[in-house]
């Protein structure tokens, strides 16, 4: 393999931050998804307010997942 490719293939190995990322993000959605159901069903709006404010927190790191934009300390591999 010439050196072009190798360089490729140093930049396609899959960094370890970002799979966190995404199943951090992963995880939060869905209990945001879960929140926002139970509060449609319990009629408590600030269950629904909650879930939406854990919805965009796991859709902000769902983004940074794959832009890898911010390093977040604690994630770090």
């Amino acid at each position: 393999m010439d050196g072009a490719g190798q360089g490729l293939r140093e930049q396609a190995r899959p960094c370890p931050q970002a799979g966190s990322l995404l199943r951090l993000s992963e995880a939060l959605l869905q209990i945001a998804i879960v929140l926002i159901s139970v509060s449609i069903v319990a009629t408590l709006p600030w269950l629904a307010i909650f879930g939406g404010i854990i919805g965009a927190v796991g859709g902000l790191l769902m983004v940074n997942g794959y832009t890898l934009a911010i390093e977040i300390p604690f994630l770090a591999a």
